[in-house]
């Protein structure tokens, strides 16, 4: 990938690679764009993520990382027409 396409890539969406931001930032996404479905799939993985971390081993919520970051870049082209 080139360096002019990493600079496409909004900040947000590369919060995504760290556990429990990752969920917050598709939150944002739907925030901004107004996307109640973004809301409620960003909160849900938060939520768990949150949960994993305080009630189980917390490796567990690194399992959740590439999910997250492959779920922002699937909204990233959806969030930039929106915006």
């Amino acid at each position: 990938m080139s360096s002019a396409a990493l600079r496409q890539i909004p900040k947000w969406v590369w919060w995504s690679l760290f556990p429990i931001f990752g969920g917050l930032t598709i939150v944002y996404a739907g925030y901004v764009t107004k996307t109640k479905n973004w809301w409620q799939i960003g909160g849900g993985m938060s939520a768990i993520a949150i949960l994993a971390a305080l009630c189980g081993p917390f490796w567990l919520v690194y399992l959740a990382v590439p999910i997250q970051f492959a779920i922002a870049m699937n909204i990233k082209n959806s969030y930039s027409i929106k915006t």
